[in-house]
Parts: C-alpha cells; sequence; structure tokens
C-alpha cells in the first residue's frame, strides 16, 4: 500500500546533474571495476534545479558560474525544471474510495490442463480532489471455484500489469460459480461455464504381420494440446461382423494400446471411444494383417528449437528425437548441417539415453545459422529445420514495466544530507518519487514530469533516515489516471561505516564497519585535505579490509616516497575514506546505491618534533596534516601538562614560536590537532623534552665527536636547512649544551676496500659507499675536512670551529655498523689490523681515538672516552619492499646483524683495558623505542628514524650521558 504525504516537486535530468557537484571529494567516475551505471558525485547548478520549498533547500548559493548554463529560467518555458513541478500547498493523504476487482465470466472447452483466469483488482484513490486507479500489485488474489456446493481455493498474484494470473486445473464440464478475495475482503464474483470439448486422437491405419508380436498404438490430446492421461477408453476391433472390445488406459504420455499378434489375416476395422462426460473421443481407423510385411520406414519426429547464444561461448544447440507416439530415439545418428550463408557443415551426432543429442556453438560466426536435420538411419525418416543465433552478447532478461531505477546516492554537503536518484524514463511522462523508512509502506514524496530520458531527484533527508526509494509512473488511458508498477524492492540508503587506518611506512591497512545490506566497498585515496579523492579499489562484502602497497601506487604519489616504496611519516598527508554500495543487476538494469562516507575518512596526524628551545624561540617541525599546534607544558613535579599556547600551521618545514618566561625546570611540549569528520582530534606529543639539564657552562668540558652514518647524521639529511636538526647529535646538544662535532657520513662503513685507479673506493655492492677509517677518521685525526663535508655541510662543529682533531673532544661516539652487514664485511680476527674487515677496521678507529688520548693526557686533559652504539633495529635488508629483521636474516655471506654485534662487544671489552681510553654501551634496544612491532611505524623505512623517533633517542642518549658518562 502507497500511503501519500508529501508533494514538493522538483527534478532535473541526468545531464543536469553532471554539473551539481555536492561532494567533489568523491570521483565516482573511475569505477570500472563496477560494472554499472555511472553516478556522478558532484552537484553544482543553479537552484532551480533543486528541490522546492525549505525541506529541500539548495545546498550551494546561485549557480556555478564555471557551468556555462543559462541562469534566467523561463516561466513559460515548459523544458527547465520549473515547468515540471506539481505545488501542493498543504500535505495530503491518499483516501481509498473503493476497491474493484475487474473480472469476465468465461465459456471455455473442457482441459485436461489449466484454465487460466485473470483478475485485475484495484483501489480507486482520491488525492487532492483527484481519482486514481491503482492496481493492487504484488497482492494475493484469492480465488473461490464451486462446483455445486463444494469448492476449492486458488490463487495468484497480481502482476506489474496489474493482473492476477490464476490457474485452475481440470475442471469438469458445468457451471462453476467465482467468489474473489483480495485481503480476505470480497471483491467481486463471477463464473465459469466449461463445455464438453472433443479429442484429438492420432492412431493412423497400421499393417503387421501375421501373429508377430507387435501393438497398435492411439494418442490422445485435448482441444488445446494437452495430453489426456489415465483415461480410460474402448477400443472397438472388427474381424467381419464380429466385434471384439478392448478396455484400455492411457499413461502419463496420453498413449493407450493393444495387441495385434492374435488377430486374423485381413483388415479390421478399429473404432476408438469414451464415456467421458467431459471429453468426446472418437476415431474409426484400421489394422491390417498380412502373411508378410515388407520393412517399412518409419517417420519421427524431432524437438530442436532455435537458439540463440553468445559468440564463442560455450553453449549447445539441443536435439530431441521421439517418434509420434513420444517415444525415446535412443542412440540414433542424425546427420545435421548448419549454414553460414550458402556454406554449411556436415556434423554426424548420436541421440543419448535421453533421446539427445548435441552440437557445439562456440565456432560459428555471429549471425543467424540454418539448421538442417536429417536421420543417419535407413530405417527411420526425420526432416527438420530450425536456427543458431550468434550474439556478441545476450541479454536474458525478461522487460519490466516498472521504471528502472538504477542508482541512488547519499552524501553530506556542509551540514546538510542529501539522497540522490536516478532512473530511466520516458520524456514528457508523470512519475511519482516514493520513499519508505525500513519494512513501512511506501510514501509519496514528489510527483513530477520528467524532461528527459535520465532523470534525477534531490531530496534532502536526515542523516540517521535510511530510506528506502523507489520510482513508478502514472499512465493515463481513457480511463483515467492509472499508478503504474514500481520496483517493490527499491533502493534503500546505506550508511557510511567508520573507517580506521593503520599507517605504516610500507603500507596502509584500511579497515572499515560492516554494512549489513553492503555487496561491496569502494576504498578511496586522496594526497592532502584538498586533494581530490580518486577510488583505488573495490572489495567484494564480506570483506572489511584492505591494504594500500605504497609501491604500487599511482604516480602522483611518488613525491610521497623514498625509494619508490616507503612512506615517511613526516610526510604522510594520505586521506583513506570508504563507502558503501549494493549492487543488483534486476532485468538487465544494475541497481546500485552508493552510502554515506565520511569526507575526512582517516588520516596520519604524526606527533610534533621539537628543534630547539633557545631564549624565547620554540622551534618544531612541521606535521602534515595538522591545522595547528598546542603549546603544552609541565611541572617536573606534576603530571598534568598545561597549554600556554595555541598555533596556526604554517607550511614551512620549521615551525617557529616566542615564548615568554621560559622555565629550564619545566617540561615543553608541542602537540600537533586537526579536524577529523566534524571533530577535533590530536596527536601524541614528545613528554621528555626539557631544558632543566641545559648548562653550557657546566658542560663546556664535554665536547662530543661522533663517528656514524646515516641514522646518526639525521633525517632527512639532503636537506639544506633540516639536515641536522632532526638528528641524536642535535637533540642532545639542546638538551645539555654540550658542544659536538657530527661529520657522520650517510651509506658510509667501518670497513674499507681500498681504491680503484680513478680514485673511487672499491665496493662489492651497488651502493657507493664513504669509508669511516679512512674518508673521516683519517683525516679528522691530521685536522683535515672529512669526506663529503661540502655536501653534508659538516666542516664545523656545533661552535662554527672548523678543522678540529680527536683530540678536541673528551667523548666520542662509534655509531655505525648497519651497512656493514649489508655490504657482507668479513668479521675477520679480533685483533686484525686489514681494514677490509670489520674488526680490522674498528681497531684501526680506535687506535686513532687512542693515539688522541695519549695526547690529551699528556697534555694534562682527560682521558677520551668512548661509547659503542649497540647497532639499531631494522626490519630492511635487500628487498625494501619486504620485511626482514637484520637480527634474524643471514646477509649474503650467511652473518646476522647480531654477529656484527658480538664484534662489537668484545671490541669495547678488549678496548676498555686500555689506559688511555674508557669504554660505555649505549644498549640501544632497552628503550624499545624501536622493535619488531614498532619500526613500522617510528622509522621511515625500518631503518632511518622518523623525525618524533630522533627525538625520542636524542633524550634517552642524554640521559645516559648524564647518568653513565659524564661524570663517571
Amino acid at each position: 500500500m502507497i500511503t501519500f504525504l508529501v508533494f514538493s516537486l522538483t527534478a532535473v535530468s541526468a545531464s543536469d546533474s553532471e554539473d551539481f557537484n555536492l561532494q567533489n571529494d568523491i570521483d565516482e567516475s573511475d569505477l570500472s571495476v563496477m560494472d554499472s551505471y555511472e553516478c556522478s558525485t558532484s552537484l553544482e547548478t543553479d537552484s532551480e534545479s533543486l528541490i522546492s520549498g525549505d525541506e529541500n533547500s539548495n545546498p550551494e548559493e546561485g549557480p556555478n558560474p564555471e557551468d556555462g548554463s543559462n541562469t534566467e529560467e523561463d516561466p513559460n518555458d515548459d523544458s527547465g525544471p520549473d515547468s515540471t513541478e506539481t505545488e501542493l500547498p498543504e500535505v495530503y493523504s491518499a483516501s481509498i474510495v473503493s476497491s474493484h476487482a475487474e473480472c469476465q465470466s468465461m465459456k471455455v472447452k473442457y482441459t485436461v490442463g489449466n484454465i487460466i483466469y485473470k483478475v485485475k483488482p484495484y483501489d480507486i484513490v482520491k488525492i487532492n480532489g483527484t481519482d486514481y486507479f491503482s492496481p493492487m500489485y504484488n497482492k494475493k488474489v484469492n480465488l473461490r471455484v464451486y462446483t455445486g456446493s463444494s469448492y476449492k481455493n486458488y490463487y495468484a498474484y497480481v502482476d506489474e500489469k496489474g493482473i492476477a494470473s490464476i490457474k485452475i486445473p481440470n475442471l469438469a464440464v458445468g457451471t462453476h460459480k467465482l467468489m474473489i478475495y483480495v485481503d480476505n475482503k470480497n471483491l467481486g464474483s463471477s463464473s465459469i461455464t466449461v463445455t464438453k470439448s472433443n479429442a484429438t486422437v492420432y492412431a493412423p491405419q497400421k499393417t503387421v504381420k501375421h501373429k508377430a508380436n507387435s501393438y497398435f498404438y492411439m494418442k490422445i490430446s485435448d482441444s488445446t494440446g494437452a495430453l489426456v492421461k489415465n483415461t480410460s477408453i474402448k477400443v472397438n476391433v472388427f474381424t467381419g461382423k464380429k466385434i471384439k472390445t478392448y478396455s484400455v488406459k492411457t499413461n502419463t504420455k496420453g498413449v493407450a494400446k493393444i495387441s495385434t499378434s492374435k488377430l486374423a489375416l485381413g483388415t479390421h476395422k478399429v473404432i476408438i471411444n469414451s464415456t467421458n462426460k467431459n471429453i468426446k473421443i472418437k476415431k474409426t481407423t484400421k489394422i491390417i494383417v498380412k502373411k508378410s510385411v515388407a520393412k517399412k520406414v518409419l517417420k519421427i519426429t524431432a524437438s530442436a528449437p532455435a537458439k540463440t547464444v553468445k559468440y564463442k561461448a560455450n553453449s549447445y544447440f539441443t536435439i530431441k528425437v521421439t517418434d509420434y507416439y513420444g517415444f525415446l530415439k535412443k542412440s540414433l545418428k542424425l546427420k545435421v548441417k548448419v549454414y553460414t550463408g550458402k556454406k554449411y557443415v556436415n556434423y554426424t551426432v548420436k541421440t543419448n539415453a535421453s533421446a539427445i543429442a548435441k552440437i557445439k556453438t562456440n565456432k560459428l560466426a555471429i549471425g543467424t545459422h540454418k539448421v538442417v536435420i536429417s536421420s543417419g538411419n535407413k530405417s527411420y525418416k526425420l526432416s527438420k529445420s530450425s536456427k543458431i543465433i550468434v550474439n556478441k552478447s545476450l541479454n536474458t532478461a525478461k522487460t519490466s514495466l516498472a521504471p528502472a531505477l538504477v542508482a541512488t546516492q547519499f552524501y553530506q554537503k556542509d551540514e546538510d544530507y542529501y539522497a540522490l536518484l536516478r532512473w530511466n524514463a520516458k520524456n514528457n511522462s508523470n512519475y511519482q518519487i516514493l520513499r519508505k523508512l525500513n519494512e513501512t509502506d511506501y510514501d509519496v514524496r514528489a510527483i513530477l514530469k520528467a524532461n528527459s530520458n535520465d532523470m534525477s531527484y534531490y531530496d534532502k533527508v536526515d542523516s540517521d533516515k535510511l530510506y528506502t526509494y523507489s520510482v513508478r509512473e502514472i499512465l493515463t488511458n481513457a480511463s483515467g489516471k492509472i499508478l503504474g508498477p514500481y520496483d517493490s524492492e527499491g533502493l534503500k540508503l546505506i550508511d557510511r561505516p567508520n573507517v580506521t587506518v593503520d599507517f605504516q611506512n610500507l603500507k596502509a591497512v584500511v579497515q572499515w564497519t560492516k554494512d549489513p545490506t553492503a555487496s561491496k566497498y569502494r576504498v578511496f585515496r586522496k594526497i592532502g585535505r584538498d586533494g581530490e579523492y580518486k577510488c583505488i579499489a573495490t572489495v567484494d562484502a564480506p570483506s572489511l579490509s584492505y591494504v594500500d602497497y605504497y609501491y604500487k601506487s599511482e604516480e602522483d604519489l611518488q613525491n610521497l616516497l623514498t625509494a619508490s616504496v616507503f612512506i615517511d611519516p613526516r610526510y604522510n598527508s594520505l586521506f583513506y575514506t570508504v563507502r558503501a554500495c549494493t549492487q543488483k543487476v534486476v532485468n538487465a538494469v544494475t541497481k546500485t546505491s552508493y552510502g554515506l562516507y565520511y569526507p575526512d575518512g582517516d588520516f596520519h596526524l604524526e606527533s610534533p618534533s621539537i628543534v630547539s628551545l633557545n631564549g624565547t624561540t620554540l622551534k618544531w617541525g612541521k606535521v602534515p596534516n595538522a591545522e595547528g599546534y598546542l603549546i603544552l607544558k609541565k611541572d617536573e613535579t606534576s603530571d598534568d601538562w598545561e597549554e600556554i599556547a595555541d598555533v596556526i600551521a604554517k607550511t614551512s618545514t620549521i615551525q617557529t614560536l616566542s615564548v615568554s618566561g621560559i622555565e629550564n625546570s619545566a617540561y615543553y611540549a608541542v602537540q600537533a590537532y586537526s579536524t577529523k569528520n566534524g571533530e577535533k582530534v590530536f596527536s601524541d606529543f614528545d613528554k621528555g623534552f626539557t631544558l632543566k639539564n641545559f648548562d653550557p657552562i657546566e658542560f663546556a668540558s664535554q665536547r662530543i665527536l661522533y663517528f656514524g652514518d646515516s641514522i646518526t647524521h639525521g633525517s632527512p639529511y639532503d636537506s639544506a636547512t633540516t639536515q641536522h636538526v632532526f638528528s641524536i647529535p642535535y637533540r642532545v646538544a639542546q638538551l645539555l649544551g654540550c658542544v659536538y662535532y657530527n661529520p657522520s657520513i650517510p651509506g658510509s662503513t667501518y670497513h674499507d676496500l681500498g681504491t680503484n685507479e680513478d680514485g673511487t673506493n672499491v665496493e662489492n655492492t651497488n651502493y657507493y659507499r664513504y669509508r669511516i677509517t679512512r674518508e673521516v677518521v683519517e683525516p679528522i685525526s691530521e685536522g683535515r675536512y672529512p669526506g663529503n663535508c661540502e655536501y653534508l655541510n659538516t666542516k664545523a662543529n656545533s661552535e662554527g670551529i672548523e678543522n678540529t682533531t680527536i683530540e678536541d673532544y673528551n667523548i666520542v661516539v662509534l655509531a655505525a655498523g648497519t651497512n656493514d652487514y649489508l655490504d657482507n664485511t668479513v668479521l675477520g680476527e679480533k685483533d686484525s689490523d686489514d681494514n677490509s674487515t670489520f674488526n680490522g677496521a674498528l681497531n684501526y678507529i680506535l687506535g686513532k681515538i687512542e693515539e688522541a688520548s695519549q695526547n690529551r693526557v699528556a697534555e694534562g686533559k682527560d682521558p677520551i672516552k668512548v661509547v659503542f652504539v649497540d647497532l639499531y633495529y631494522s626490519d630492511r635488508t635487500y628487498n625494501y619492499k619486504e620485511l626482514n629483521n637484520r637480527d634474524t636474516t643471514p646477509n649474503q655471506i650467511g652473518l646476522k646483524l647480531t654477529d656484527y654485534q658480538r664484534e662489537l662487544d668484545d671490541q669495547l671489552s678488549k678496548w676498555n683495558e686500555s689506559e688511555y681510553l674508557s669504554c660505555y654501551n649505549f644498549n640501544t634496544r632497552d628503550y624499545e623505542i624501536v622493535n619488531q612491532q614498532t619500526c613500522p611505524y617510528v622509522s621511515t623505512d625500518n631503518l632511518h628514524f622518523s623525525k618524533f623517533t630522533y627525538g625520542q633517542y636524542g633524550n634517552a642518549f642524554a640521559q645516559f650521558l648524564l647518568d653513565e658518562v659524564f661524570y663517571a
């Protein structure tokens, strides 16, 4: 039942709606993986194209200046949206004036099959003074059929033509009263008069051999062709004036038989009749009995209906062979000619146990092929023609009279929510827009006149109302206005799934909540808040996750990647969202409902890293997706953080703020914030930055020299303005105020394989490696510049002094070795002096440090303290796309990272025995900053650290120096 509630009547054609940009975030045009009618999700048009009235007001003020449309509407122009309106000033409910059943009395001949009785039930509905015929589509119609005072009930459902076609089987001769009921309400009465019918008897004369074991067959059907089964008949066989009567019964094929083996020689007249009150059976024929009978070619028949097949599809043309009594002809050879134009191909096939033979059609060309069938057995005569039609594609769906509702879309524009409907329409026809909530009856939302074959309608809705929509045509004939059929299932709006993304450096794992009505989920990605969403995957339900591997990403994502594989958290500006959809194919029309979605979905908000806090100036690193930053402060003895400033995000890599009243004893932090789907969200923050230990005077004698690789140098190490500030040495200096020199070279190794004739380093991998022994330690021990100092800006220490030597520093930090693992460096003996080995290189470096320490002691200075930094955890080996733990993954000479760490430990123990050195171990694994669980999140590429991670290790190393080294 349809309830008529609201008539707010405006629609736009689909061509109009292409300019209607309600959600330019989602681009639905690239849905190649979904074989569906594509609905534009954009909504930019003038207010004349929108639903009139306050409830359906324009979500955008004014026309789109770029769409080129005419903003001046002619009120007399009936081609525009306004002319399709039927304004109703009040809310009207429909009232059923009366209910009827259109039917007619029938007079039919008896049939052993079904009599089809048709009923057209309908309501007369009054809407705002206008009467409509409303057929009772899909209603169950019960028909009570009387035979005398007894009756039987039969039923059928009203189809989309408004007709219930009720089958009444084997209704006896006589007049039968009919009573019609819908919903237990009597809508009328009628009658059927059944008269006796004449049967058709197939019993041609037959010649048989005297005393042969043969039969005479009779096949009986009624006037409609239905077989008369299980019916008694009398067969009178005359021999001269004598008569022998046989009483036989037809079988399930309508065939009866009598034996001819005892008939005398001669011609026997045969009369077939019946006393059946419903059907008259009468036939005269004869049986001829001879001493001998020449072998006769028997006529048979074949069922070979024309068939339409798809080009190159594995389908078959089927032939079924029987005699004229319906008996199967098994194992019968057939000859089949299949024509293509005037040419033909011969096929020889044989019927199977079901009397069926087949020929394959997959090699037939597109077009119509005549088929001629004949018997391949001389004992049978068969002539049958048919055809095979080969098409590029098949349309097997039945034609529906209901309008094809092809899509609904549910989306948000600013604070409002809209449903967009699209359907295939007849131009100038009138339509009702039907809407219901849950399992209630449909309401009529609008009545409109189509101005295109592809129509759209926009309905402003509440975000929590998941309406179901359908469309019906209002037909007009001489009787008046008739409400046409509609898709009762309709299309239901789909809610938005909650999206969470696990952002890692190799991939993003997108997960979402289940929608019970969804058949597919579309995953979208964009770069930056102002970017454009693109569909990157369509996932079939019930799956609720998708993994986006960055190294498979499209070209415009490459600028975010390191080595075309990783995304550094400091650059991760990716947004993901998911849109559920339901898709069904009904009568060759694809129906798709696109659900609501969260415009921001999920994105990553990295924790900011403080760069420095000097005087009144606070500096920190920019965080992608941040709209602003909270500056936080807490006392050393408190657990509560106080917000002291709120700063709008800037585009510069280093964010700066003047802060008054800096307290060295306090802790300071920066927390990023942003807006996600209308709610404010916050990042984590570094809780360990404090100047309570910052004392340049106290620590003036603590001068630190770092020998390391890219991890020690810092990251990003290829940016001139930031290559040093996001590093462990820089953070230590900010926290303590000590002088340091960091000549570490990215990609460097301890071991040294020597040089080629052209002066380049000898390599055993595809990488160019700087050698710490020869290109860093050796020149610095002599007061020269280290290798690659121009590019890396490492000529001077933190005081700006160049050409310092090892002797100028009382602490030397050894923080390399990870590239020695990758380069398959031979370990060598513990006391080796071969710099091509790991131990030999370490002995050379520590020998230079010991020599410098001797000189310091001779000058009355403290000896040098050497800090051995353990090799950091890493999941990156040779294949950057795979996670391989270096601790457990052997390199190409069978050594693991732990093997190199063991040699470092042995060297520490050995050199700690030196009179001029004291050695210390900074165990990087103790702090659980980077481990197997955290590595994908806190490293940029499963080896190098994110900005935030450098800060965490800097905090830890500064405290280690205070606790273990400075005062030791």
